[in-house]
């Protein structure tokens, strides 16, 4: 597990609390701030830099579980569809197979699943939360799922969550 020991999730901050948020926390709570920080040099080095990498790499390619539901689809899952609000943020979050297409009207991007920053808007508070909930949706049946430290880590540790891994 790879703590934070910075910024707004790291130790004595208001989101860390005294020891820093876990990194597979942080993903489910705000991803953003991560793939911010993963474009950023020297947050971390050696053993944490890889470890981290990996990390970014495993949140960004999902094997979400499951099947397409997208006009009667069973197929399964093997991309994420976001598809934005007019307020120019993202709007919603769907996984669909890879022939199913979106024929609505609202601008969208198909995806490969993860727990990615929208990308719609430079930072998307609201859009971070719709992607976070559907992943919790897709893999726990409940988009409130509460993700401790140990229960981040677990997912982080399951090679069968992630393509390629």
């Amino acid at each position: 597990m790879l703590k934070l020991t910075f910024g707004k999730y790291g130790p004595n901050s208001p989101g860390g609390g005294k020891k820093g948020k876990a990194v597979e926390q942080v993903f489910f709570i705000d991803p953003d701030y991560l793939w911010w920080i993963s474009k950023q040099d020297g947050f971390f080095f050696g053993t944490n830099a890889y470890l981290f990498e990996k990390l970014c790499r495993r949140a960004a390619h999902l094997v979400v579980p499951g099947e397409c539901h997208y006009q009667g689809c069973h197929k399964p899952i093997s991309r994420m569809l976001m598809i934005k609000h007019i307020s120019g943020g993202l709007g919603a979050v769907e996984f669909v197979c890879d022939t199913c297409n979106y024929a609505g009207g609202s601008p969208s991007r198909i995806m490969t699943p993860g727990l990615h920053a929208p990308p719609f808007k430079r930072y998307d508070k609201t859009g971070c939360r719709y992607i976070v909930e559907a992943v919790k949706k897709a893999f726990f049946g409940d988009r409130k799922h509460r993700m401790t430290a140990a229960r981040a880590n677990h997912f982080f540790d399951t090679p069968a969550n992630f393509v390629n891994f």
